[in-house]
């Protein structure tokens, strides 16, 4: 299992965690009728040893109506769509019921009145692709439509963070989605604004929640980020109770990266336009490659630091007419 399936598997190991969880994207009825006392994690690994490096598994035993129900929730968290699914699922649910048939009274699970406590799976996915995998088994298998009602059927529950709104999760002003809106962008430039925008909500949570909620970062923020160094610092040193001192840190740290990237980016353009200037055919423009890049740089510089060609032209002795060119071209 690795680094981000503990992070996860972590907060949703919490029952109240996973009650919110289920409420906020779940959204079905009988969610009401589950009865908090009732709700319990089994501390079980089902998933066999051929799939476990694919996914990890969250089992909870709850109660509704005084019906004994057990939700099997996997961990879908992987860049790619996995088409296997309904097969790995059908493996993980199929266990789960023998392991729950073998384990109850021998003499009662073969009368007439032994019914098999309902497994509802529920899959957890982060990745980026779209997720296209049939959700019911039917679906998976060759000539069902023949068949119909006859053919062995189930579906499960997708929860894809992919088609959920940062700026809806936002609002939501929770930890699970807090955690989502994180979770789905790899720009470590959307991160961090998106991560302050959870900060300077952070005191609506529960210590519980911020101590989860910091644990989580340590454990799946860092794993991810493409300077974790940097971040650790601010994280790390972090505590409870002290999202103001969080918030300034991120925001520094986030100046930081804007300022990297515009120089990484005005590097970049400038070597685009180096390229751009040695095919051109205007020999007015083209000049020495030497003096045309710093040429370059100088309008590059301007128009990021938000003068106006004209002056750009003014200031560094430059044809207007090169400058308005570099400017449409990078459309500043």
């Amino acid at each position: 299992m690795g680094i981000h399936d503990k992070g996860y598997k972590r907060i949703l190991s919490k029952k109240e965690n996973f009650l919110k969880f289920l409420n906020r994207f779940v959204k079905k009825g009988w969610i009401d009728s589950i009865d908090p006392d009732d709700l319990e994690l089994i501390d079980k690994e089902f998933i066999p040893k051929d799939f476990r490096e694919k996914s990890a598994d969250i089992i909870y035993k709850a109660k509704i109506n005084g019906k004994e129900v057990y939700f099997y929730i996997i961990l879908e968290l992987q860049s790619s769509v996995d088409f296997s699914m309904p097969f790995r699922l059908l493996v993980y649910v199929t266990e789960l019921k023998k392991r729950l048939f073998m384990n109850a009274d021998k003499d009662f699970r073969v009368t007439k009145g032994y019914k098999m406590p309902c497994v509802i799976p529920i899959v957890l996915y982060n990745g980026r692709e779209k997720w296209t995998v049939p959700k019911s088994y039917k679906e998976y298998q060759e000539y069902s439509e023949v068949f119909k009602d006859n053919v062995l059927n189930f579906k499960y529950i997708l929860v894809s963070l992919r088609g959920m709104s940062t700026k809806g999760l936002l609002k939501n002003a929770d930890l699970i989605s807090s955690i989502f809106a994180i979770d789905k962008t790899d720009d470590q430039k959307a991160i961090i604004k998106t991560l302050l925008a959870v900060l300077k909500m952070f005191n609506k949570f529960s210590i519980q929640e911020q101590v989860d909620f910091v644990d989580w970062l340590r454990d799946v923020l860092l794993s991810k980020y493409q300077d974790a160094t940097q971040v650790e610092d601010v994280v790390t040193s972090f505590k409870v109770e002290d999202g103001e001192r969080m918030v300034h840190a991120m925001e520094a740290l986030l100046d930081k990266v804007e300022n990297r990237g515009r120089q990484e980016g005005r590097q970049e353009v400038i070597r685009e336009m180096e390229a751009v200037l040695d095919k051109t055919e205007n020999k007015g423009i083209r000049k020495g490659r030497q003096e045309a890049s710093q040429e370059i740089e100088l309008i590059v510089t301007g128009l990021n630091e938000g003068k106006s060609p004209e002056v750009i032209a003014e200031d560094n002795d430059i044809p207007i007419e090169l400058v308005l060119r570099w400017k449409e071209l990078l459309k500043l």
